[in-house]
């Protein structure tokens, strides 16, 4: 089984990061921590977890602090414009500016990255006055490089200036961060190297992951803090013992999720998209929204080619012809602006109770299903069979662990095929969970993969694992498309 991840998704054999938290943009949503007196403006750490779901058109900032006039300032985040998908470190005191834009960019919105930054101004060598490490490696390279001064002030812990520290947007404005958040970290008053909160794998020693931060040996200073969005009632909890907490705006118990940097859910992925009639993605990136001049919903941000799986999505509004199944090429279905069923390695159920694959329609084969109702996908690659439940109940009376006999399915799919052109529609050797809308029209279908569910699930299942939260219960043997999967008996 293969994943699209441009950078990593840390499966930590020790330490485990439970609980991240989404951050939707179209919710206003970000954290605020008022503060009043300054803490150590010369020497500080920030560690935590990000994974993106949409790429700028504007400044997306991570954290940040200024003053109501913006005369002063601190943030670190995402960049748009001219220097688009760079990371931004920018400090301005009120006299001078330190402006770091990384040569790096960074686009990947299926990957968990870990960030880094250290300020130390009065330190005596300049280059490690204002330091970035992303996944435990330190940026060297700049596309623009400002070291700060000699004894320069923060403004992230300056108080007296810059009273709210936020996360996830520029403080309440219209420019929000759309992604997940983890084990964020800020120690007040010390220089921390990036070994304080993770390392290199010893088997894959290009995949960095957290450590138990927990062990007494941070010290967190004035105004650090240590979020682990564990308790869904209060999600801005410090639980460092600063007693430290943030504000949520925008943030509600739900959006509390298990997609984390140890287990990295899939979602919906919206790097490969068409031109024009492109779809629409929110609650990162588990609810889409196809276009009214285009059929392209999405799919998932991981590749299936062995074992079996399992994932849910309810047809949030169905009065076109929302269509929902596996496609063995999702790049060609988005640039093509095609719907699920039209090519002959994809299998789509409809609205209508047809199915269809290569553009060849079963009719009436299952039940109709309209808005609000939940389509269960079993996919079996061990003995080639897909499998369609509206809100629980098998359609056809299929029986997803029947294998081989393949009781109910409603097809024996093709084996996964790899070529040399990934053009043709079977190329990557994978199938993907895809929905779509057969017919221009704007339909909304929301994902549950298990992490990070854009419908509420009020009943709550695992797969066989333990892991996911679906609304039905996976059948025995199928898992959720997530990393702590991989590898298992899932394949």
């Amino acid at each position: 089984m293969s994943l699209i991840l441009g950078a990593q998704s840390a499966v930590a054999t020790g330490f485990s990061i439970d609980n991240s938290v989404k951050f939707n943009a179209g919710d206003s949503a970000d954290m605020v921590r008022v503060i009043s007196t300054d803490g150590d403006t010369l020497k500080l750490t920030c560690n935590f977890w990000a994974k993106r779901s949409a790429l700028p058109d504007d400044t997306k900032n991570l954290i940040t602090n200024k003053n109501t006039a913006g005369s002063r300032v601190f943030t670190f985040g995402f960049v748009g414009g001219a220097h688009t998908e760079r990371i931004l470190m920018y400090n301005y005191d009120g006299s001078g500016e330190d402006n770091k834009y990384t040569e790096q960019t960074f686009k990947d919105t299926s990957a968990w990255y870990n960030y880094h930054f250290i300020w130390d101004s009065a330190n005596g060598d300049s280059s490690l006055r204002s330091r970035l490490f992303v996944n435990g490696t330190e940026v060297t390279v700049w596309h623009e490089n400002d070291e700060p001064p000699l004894n320069d002030e923060c403004m992230l812990v300056k108080g007296t200036e810059c009273p709210e520290i936020t996360l996830g947007s520029r403080i309440h404005n219209d420019t929000y961060f759309a992604g997940y958040m983890a084990q964020f970290i800020l120690c007040d008053g010390q220089a921390y190297l990036p070994t304080k909160f993770g390392q290199f794998n010893e088997d894959s020693p290009t995949i960095w992951e957290p450590i138990d931060p927990s062990d007494g040996s941070l010290s967190f200073g004035t105004h650090g803090f240590w979020l682990d969005f564990k308790d869904s009632a209060d999600l801005g909890a410090d639980v460092s013992g600063e007693g430290n907490d943030f504000t949520p705006t925008g943030i509600v118990a739900a959006d509390q999720s298990t997609d984390t940097p140890t287990n990295n859910f899939s979602t919906f992925c919206n790097l490969y998209m068409p031109t024009a009639n492109r779809p629409v993605f929110t609650e990162g990136n588990c609810k889409v929204l196809t276009s009214a001049s285009g059929t392209w919903g999405g799919a998932s941000t991981f590749g299936m080619s062995a074992g079996k799986w399992y994932a849910e999505f309810e047809a949030v509004s169905a009065s076109n012809t929302p269509c929902v199944g596996i496609v063995a090429n999702p790049t060609s279905h988005a640039y093509s602006n095609i719907w699920v069923g039209n090519l002959l390695y994809d299998y789509g159920y409809f609205n209508s109770g047809s199915t269809y694959t290569n553009n060849t329609e079963t009719s009436s084969w299952g039940a109709t299903f309209t808005s609000g109702d939940i389509i269960g996908v079993a996919l079996d690659l061990t003995n080639l069979k897909l499998y369609f439940s509206k809100n629980g109940t098998w359609q056809d009376s299929g029986d997803p662990t029947s294998g081989a006999t393949g009781t109910g399915a409603a097809y024996t799919i093709a084996a996964p095929v790899q070529t040399a052109d990934e053009g043709t529609s079977a190329g990557t050797g994978e199938y993907f969970f895809a929905v779509a809308d057969q017919s221009s029209g704007s339909d909304t279908w929301a994902a549950n993969f298990g992490g990070a569910p854009a419908f509420t699930v009020s009943s709550g299942n695992a797969d066989g694992n333990g892991y996911g939260n679906f609304e039905y219960a996976p059948p025995s043997g199928y898992l959720a498309l997530c990393t702590k999967n991989l590898g298992s008996d899932g394949g």
